[in-house]
């Protein structure tokens, strides 16, 4: 993901303990993403896929509200 690389990337400055949920989170993601059937729908893949994509959303969002604290 080249916009989690780039934040990561711009974040050096910030403690690894407050990266590491960003990571779990995308990892988690990627997970998820390879872990869709097939023969899903269009609507089944993307249902299956929104909690982890709410989270990396909202773990990116903390990480940018403490780096620009």
């Amino acid at each position: 993901m080249k916009t989690y690389d780039d934040l990561i990337e711009a974040s050096q400055d910030v403690a690894e303990d407050q990266v590491d949920p960003v990571r779990t989170a995308k990892d988690e993601l990627v997970s998820a993403v390879e872990a869709v059937p097939d023969d899903a729908t269009l609507s089944q893949a993307v249902g299956s896929l929104r909690d982890e994509a709410a989270n990396v959303q909202a773990a990116v969002s903390d990480l940018q509200t403490e780096a620009t604290c």
